[in-house]
Formats: C-alpha cells, sequence, structure tokens
C-alpha cells in the first residue's frame, strides 16, 4: 500500500467534476514534442483543480516528486509497464492519458480507469483497442487508423504562446550561431529520418547559387559532428551549415530560443510530416516549405503562404521529399522583396492565431473531459452493461437459424456473453409495438438450448434502391420502434441494416434484441441508438464499435435507406454519417445556421460553395430563388446531395475552387466553413466573392476586422453550432 494514496483517501477530488488523472509519457524536463504538449495539459488540468500525477516513461527512474501541484511518479526498466497499473491503482486514477508511444499498455488487463491514447504512435491493433479514445492531429491519421478498423477522435494541433513572434532574441540567436545579419537564413530540423540528407542535398545545390546563405538544423536527437559529415557529403562547406553546441543538443533548446530561430528565419523547411512546427513556425511569423501530404494540407491552410511540395514517392509510408521542387521554393522565397516577405510574415502569424492551447482545451480536451466526469459521477446509480465482452478467438459461432416456412427458430448453443433469453424477456415485457419483431414462442429443446421463433423477415441490408416514399415509410417505422423503446428506458444499441427488415406486408421491423441496455434515462437511451458516437455513452456502445470496427445507429439506416454514396465520399469524420444533418442525424445542424442567418434569397440568384448536401441551396429553391448553384468538388457527395434533394439535379456543378472559381454573376453567396479547406484559392475566392454583393460567411479564420481590412463591410450575425463566427460581407467597392 502506497499511504494516503489510496482510492478511498482521494474519493472527495471528484467533487464538481473533478478527476484523478495520470499522465503517460516523455518526463517534462524532456525536450520533446510530447513532453512539451503533455505539459500543456498537465498544467490546465492542474489549473482546473483535477488531481493530476505524472509517471514519466522514460527520464526518471526512482523516488516520488511533486512539483508546482503535480505528483511525478517512477517508471521501471520496462517503460513503466508492469509499473503502470500499479499506479493507476494506487492514486485511484478515473482517467489514464499517455501521449506518444503507447507500447507500454502492452501488458495492461484492464482496470477501473479509462484510457486516452493521444497521438499514439504505430503499435500493435491489439493494444491500441484496449484504449477507450484515441486522439489523433489530423483527419489523415485518422483515416489511417480507420484503415486498421480502430475509431479515432480528431483533436487538431495547437501552438504554445511563446511562439508569437517576438523578434527579442533574435540578434542573439543569429549572434550567438556566427550568422551574419544579412545571411539568407534557412532552418530544419534534424529529424531521423531519410529525408534530412535530402533537405540537405537540397540546401547545397540552393547554396552553390546563393553563398550569403546558411542552413541551421534543429537537431532533436543527432549529434553536430553527424550532421557536420553528413553536410559534408552533400556537398556543403561547413561555413554554410549551423546547428547547436554539443551542450545544447544534449538539453535541447528551450521555446524561446526555438521561436528566435524561426523568427529569424527566412523559411523553414519541414523534412517529413511535422504538424506542430508548421504552426510554431507561422507563430514566429516565419514561412514553411513542407511536403504536399494531408497531414501538413490541413495545418498550413493557404496556398501561397510558404510553399508545399509534392513529394517524389512513398518509401514505407514515409513520404520522400522532392530535392528539386524544395530547390525552386528556396528560389522563389530568395527572390521575395522586403515588403512582400514582411507581409507573408504578417500572414503566417495570421493563420497560426486561432490555433492557441486555451481555445484548443476549450474547445476540445474540456467538452470531452466533462462528458466523462458526468458519466463517472452518473455511473454509481446507472445500470451497468448487461454484456461485456466478445466472443473469444477461435470459438464456434453460438448461433443459427432453422427456415420453417414463414418462421424462424434462432437456437442459443452457448459459447456466447450475450444472453439473449433475456433480453428477450426485457422486450417482451413492455409489450407489443408494430415496428418490433414480435417473439412468437420460445423454449428449450432435448439438449437444454435455449430457442426462440420470430416472423420470416427480409434484412433492409439485403434491399437496395428505395424510393423517397419508402424511405420516408421505413425511417418513419424504425423512429416509432426506437421511440417505443426510448420511452421505456430501453436502448438497441446496435441499429443497421442487418437488424431492421420488412415483414412480407412490407412492414419494418427491429429485431435481433442481443446488445440492448435496459434501465437507463430517455435521453441516455435516445442518444444510444441515435447519437451512439457522443462521448457521453460511447463506453455503452456495443463491442464491435467500441473497438473501432464499425459504428452502429440510426445514421446507418438512414443512409442505407437514402442510397447515399457516403463510403466515397470525404466530407464527413465518419464514412457512413452524413455531415449536413438527414433525418434528423449528421454532424451539423444546417437549419440552426440558416435562422442565425436570416438570408434573403427571394428573386435573387444563389450560389452555394462547399455545398455538401445541399441544404442551403435546396432551401434557398424553397424560399423563392430565381437562380441556384451548388458547388463541390467531391462527385460523390454531389450525387448525395442529388439524392437527398430532388430538386437539386441540374442545380449542381463539380467544380474544384483550389483551381478555379465559378462562371457567372450572382447576387448571393453560401461560402460557410469553406476558406479553412482549400489549399490553392484562398486568395482568389476572397478577391471572387467582393463580385458578389451579399455573402454569408462562416470560418475560425478571420475576424471582423480582418475581414474588414481585406475589403468588405462585415455585419456579424452570431455563432454557428461549432462556435465559428457568422458574418454577412459586402465588398466596400460595391457601396
Amino acid at each position: 500500500m502506497v499511504w494516503g494514496r489510496g482510492r478511498d483517501a482521494l474519493a472527495p477530488c471528484r467533487n464538481g467534476g473533478l478527476m484523478r488523472i495520470l499522465l503517460v509519457g516523455d518526463a517534462p524536463w524532456m525536450a520533446t514534442e510530447d513532453s512539451k504538449e503533455l505539459t500543456e495539459l498537465a498544467r490546465r488540468l492542474r489549473d482546473n483543480m483535477h488531481n493530476v500525477f505524472w509517471m514519466p516513461t522514460q527520464g526518471f527512474g526512482g523516488g516520488v516528486l511533486t512539483h508546482d501541484g503535480i505528483e511525478y511518479l517512477p517508471t521501471d526498466n520496462r517503460n513503466g509497464q508492469d509499473i503502470l497499473r500499479y499506479h493507476a491503482e494506487h492514486t485511484g486514477a478515473d482517467i489514464v492519458i499517455s501521449r506518444g508511444d503507447a507500447a507500454n499498455f502492452e501488458g495492461w488487463r484492464g482496470g477501473h480507469f479509462r484510457w486516452i491514447a493521444w497521438e499514439p504512435g504505430w503499435v500493435e491493433k491489439s493494444i491500441l483497442r484496449k484504449a477507450r479514445t484515441k486522439i489523433v492531429g489530423s483527419r489523415a491519421e485518422a483515416q489511417r487508423y480507420a484503415g486498421r478498423g480502430i475509431h479515432a477522435l480528431v483533436f487538431p494541433p495547437a501552438v504554445r504562446s511563446v511562439f508569437n513572434g517576438s523578434t527579442e532574441m533574435v540578434g542573439y540567436f543569429r549572434e550567438s550561431h556566427q550568422i551574419p545579419d544579412d545571411a539568407f537564413l534557412v532552418s530544419t530540423q534534424g529529424v531521423h529520418d531519410r529525408n534530412l540528407p535530402r533537405v540537405l542535398a537540397a540546401f547545397a545545390e540552393f547554396y552553390k547559387r546563393h553563398e550569403n546563405s546558411k542552413l541551421f538544423v534543429y537537431a532533436d536527437w543527432q549529434g553536430p559532428p553527424d550532421l557536420a559529415e553528413a553536410g559534408l557529403a552533400a556537398g556543403m562547406p561547413p561555413a554554410a551549415m549551423r546547428f547547436p553546441d554539443a551542450y545544447n543538443w544534449h538539453t535541447g533548446y528551450p521555446d524561446d530560443v526555438v521561436a528566435a530561430m524561426y523568427a529569424a528565419s527566412a523559411v523553414h523547411i519541414i523534412p517529413s510530416m511535422q504538424k506542430i512546427p508548421v504552426l510554431e513556425a507561422y507563430a514566429s511569423g516565419c514561412p514553411v516549405i513542407a511536403q504536399d501530404i494531408p497531414d501538413t494540407e490541413e495545418v498550413m491552410g493557404v496556398k501561397g503562404l510558404g510553399a508545399r511540395v509534392p513529394p517524389v514517392t512513398w518509401d514505407a509510408g514515409l513520404p520522400l521529399l522532392d530535392i528539386d521542387g524544395v530547390v525552386a521554393e528556396l528560389e522563389n522565397a530568395f527572390k521575395m522583396t522586403e515588403e512582400a516577405m514582411s507581409n507573408h510574415r504578417q500572414i503566417c502569424q495570421m493563420a497560426a492565431r486561432p490555433h492557441t492551447w486555451n481555445h484548443y482545451y476549450h474547445q476540445y480536451w474540456g467538452p470531452l473531459l466533462k462528458d466523462w466526469a458526468d458519466e463517472i459521477e452518473a455511473q454509481e446509480s446507472r445500470v451497468k452493461l448487461v454484456v461485456d465482452g466478445i466472443k473469444p478467438d477461435g470459438v464456434a459461432d453460438s448461433k443459427f437459424l432453422e427456415d420453417r416456412g414463414d418462421i424462424v427458430r434462432k437456437y442459443d448453443t452457448g459459447g456466447s456473453t450475450v444472453d439473449e433469453r433475456r433480453m428477450n424477456e426485457i422486450v417482451k415485457a413492455l409489450g407489443p409495438h408494430p415496428n418490433l419483431l414480435e417473439i412468437l414462442d420460445e423454449g428449450e429443446d432435448e439438449f437444454g438450448r435455449y430457442w426462440f421463433d420470430m416472423p420470416k423477415i427480409t434484412p433492409l441490408s439485403n434491399i437496395k434502391g428505395f424510393s423517397d416514399d419508402e424511405g420516408d415509410r421505413i425511417l418513419a417505422g424504425i423512429r416509432a420502434g426506437l421511440d417505443f423503446l426510448h420511452d421505456h428506458g430501453v436502448a438497441h444499441r446496435d441499429i443497421n441494416p442487418n437488424n431492421v427488415g420488412l415483414d412480407k406486408d412490407g412492414i419494418v421491423k427491429i429485431f435481433d434484441y442481443d446488445w440492448i441496455l435496459a434501465g437507463v434515462s430517455t435521453d441516455a437511451a435516445a442518444l444510444m441508438d441515435y447519437a451512439p458516437l457522443d462521448a457521453r455513452v460511447f463506453d455503452y456502445a456495443v463491442p464491435i464499435m467500441r473497438g473501432g470496427a464499425a459504428t452502429r445507429g440510426f445514421h446507418r439506416v438512414v443512409t442505407h435507406v437514402r442510397n447515399l454514396p457516403f463510403e466515397a465520399n470525404q466530407s464527413t469524420s465518419h464514412p457512413d454519417m452524413p455531415y449536413q444533418k438527414i433525418d434528423g442525424v449528421g454532424e451539423r445542424d444546417c437549419a440552426l445556421r440558416w435562422q442565425l442567418l436570416q438570408p434573403d434569397v427571394k428573386d435573387k440568384r444563389v450560389i452555394d460553395l462547399g455545398t455538401n448536401l445541399g441544404y442551403f441551396a435546396n432551401r434557398a429553391i424553397e424560399e423563392g430563388a430565381t437562380e441556384v448553384v451548388a458547388i463541390d468538388h467531391d462527385r460523390a457527395i454531389l450525387e448525395s446531395a442529388k439524392k437527398t434533394y430532388r430538386q437539386l439535379d441540374g442545380a449542381c456543378q463539380l467544380l474544384d475552387l483550389d483551381e478555379e472559381m465559378p462562371k457567372g454573376e450572382f447576387d448571393v453567396c453560401f461560402c460557410l466553413s469553406v476558406w479553412q479547406h482549400l489549399s490553392g484559392g484562398k486568395r482568389p475566392l476572397l478577391e471572387w466573392l467582393k463580385t458578389v454583393p451579399v455573402v454569408y460567411w462562416e470560418d475560425v479564420n478571420f475576424s471582423k476586422a480582418e475581414l474588414e481590412q481585406r475589403g468588405f463591410k462585415v455585419e456579424r450575425l452570431g455563432y454557428s453550432d461549432l462556435g465559428r463566427n457568422l458574418f454577412r460581407l459586402e465588398a466596400k467597392s460595391a457601396g
């Protein structure tokens, strides 16, 4: 027993949503990205009165240290793998948050706490599936995990406040590294992969024409002698390179010196797939040359802000840097006038402004932790999961069906964690409902096997091509059946096209009660079926969802019945869930935004940029617009829009705003959450929008003052459901 650290001793700490949180990762005194990010989170957890503990996976081998309100616990010779569960037990941790390599959870067999794997690195799927929540920094990363059958939340990266473009230490930085004031300084990071030699080769080629340039390499783990030799191997004389001295190589630069490096540089090269250094450089007013890959696309945003160079190829999952492309972009940067470079730096800083750590915590971490705290508070009084687990590998299927003409008999042969007899009893006790499949008879056979009879039906998964009227009827029936269950405190939890079907009379029936959960509130039951990815109920999801292999819920039947090709679109974080709401489910509430905007479209020519499923374009038609054009760059999503709103057929246009602007004249434009998704057409887009008398604008990048500086009259209309600015814009020149 560790005195004073038991769960009972710490029980009062959860008052008011407070929790005991154990952090796992590099020690805060290590100069690594993981340690710095975990430190930012730890400070905010502490300031919000959570009880914070930290087990460094390296850098702290023994004893217990309390500093600045955080208790540091020792690791062991297996990076904490053996001692982690004991730390969790003795601290009474409600949540364990690991940052970086999650391999130390290999031997973990479970516990009372929840594990958040934050940027977990490439670990075995069997390890990562133990985490209740996986958090990554980009949609591209989430997509890579989805390819492994793992669902990950996307928390975009943030930048620490020290990277604010201050020039106070720039002179000191140049002087201490013997960099002349008039030298064209290029910086990069010494990452341990095949791209650093390619960066050196690119600069060596550039240096042949510009001997007044210098390359500074911030070498995380690579010693100066190695860098010097690498530079010589690339054809550069020693005078062309700069890097930390041996002492600072081992200790790492503090953030203010790294900020000075960015601020002193004319351009910073990102060798591989890093995202946070992009924002650090931007915040410090330094343009970036990075590889044109999905990871950097999401954080760099504006085309023409820095440069993205397509990789020459991908090698073992790593994009290989295009040497010639980097040389060309270095030449472009070198040719910029002093005024142009100054403007460029200011725009970089503006692009990084929304990515502050305070915003990041309150927008993402705060709501997640609050939901979990509420769940923990209520856990004692809530009914526990009726079932828990998945059929072990190698166990034969425990169910089989027997066709008996008009009925089907289902047998339970044992070996399953699901007590289907009990589930059926719960549903039968509720009484009949026309949209719930009836249990006709049940019993045991001579071998003691439980069986039950049900009417024969055809699952929706076996039917395609529903008409609009058929879809309306089917979805109404499913809602009626689910609402009946929810009113009685029961959630189905496994709604999908395989578990909903039509009987011989075409009546929709919900069936397969294996995973129902009873004894919950009406609101909680509704969330489990209508919004199963909500953090408040995700822990009650069926194992196939908790493991990330597939989703369940009403949205699955909506997209199937509406014949929407969502498996091909990239407009939503979940391939089977709409971005704009359809039939009450989806990620964005468009009706709310329309109400806030109150757009005047009657007798107007209207264009909807980034139309997605076409809500605003369709609503404009309904409100009396004389002409409507719906623009999107995703063919699959446009096909879905035309199926969702039939009157949009003929109004939809496939157009990539990164490549060209729309043709024609318009009176009203909807430009809602489009800006941050563009990479090539941002500046042309702003100029094109000035040709439209009224623009309804939503984004997180520009303030009212910044849009006014760019030539618009701006009226604030409110904030969207995602907390983004909603503006009404008019070009000043039009007035």
